[in-house]
């Protein structure tokens, strides 16, 4: 096992793995703080970790090592993420509640105008100017029902 640098090695490690039967240490098998902890800056702990000959356990100890340095960034950057879902929802939430109230208002002022007959009103006021030519064809409504066209 090594690393291969310009045309010749950097690092060279001869590794054998052989099958091992269960080592009874009087250890618990499942406090991997050393691995956490001490590994990365004892000396005698990484020996005896590459003496045990099993270039899996190394590479696990090594991976062991990244998730234990990129977890707390993750979380950090989770609870951000969290922060920033919050403040969106809340953002839509009111955003929602001003355009159903713009909605109903709009609804309201369209019931008081069809209630007090407003375009009725309007289209009558509009014949009268139209008829007595005060609208002089520069406020003409195309829309007024039976002129057709410009009376001016």
């Amino acid at each position: 096992m090594g690393i291969e640098g310009l045309g010749h090695p950097q690092f060279t490690q001869a590794m054998y793995a052989t099958p091992k039967s269960p080592v009874e240490a009087g250890v618990e098998d499942h406090d991997l703080d050393p691995f956490i902890y001490d590994c990365p800056f004892n000396f005698t702990f990484k020996q005896a970790l590459q003496h045990v000959g099993n270039p899996g356990m190394l590479a696990e100890v090594a991976r062991l090592h990244t998730l234990v340095i990129r977890i707390p960034i993750y979380l950090e950057l989770a609870q951000s993420i969290q922060e920033l879902s919050t403040a969106v929802h809340q953002f839509q939430k009111r955003f929602n509640d001003v355009t159903g109230q713009m909605v109903i208002h709009f609804e309201a002022t369209k019931k008081r105008l069809e209630a007090a007959r407003a375009r009725s009103c309007v289209q009558v006021a509009l014949v009268d100017l139209a008829c007595t030519q005060e609208l002089q064809g520069q406020f003409y409504w195309p829309k007024i029902q039976g002129m057709p066209e410009d009376p001016g």
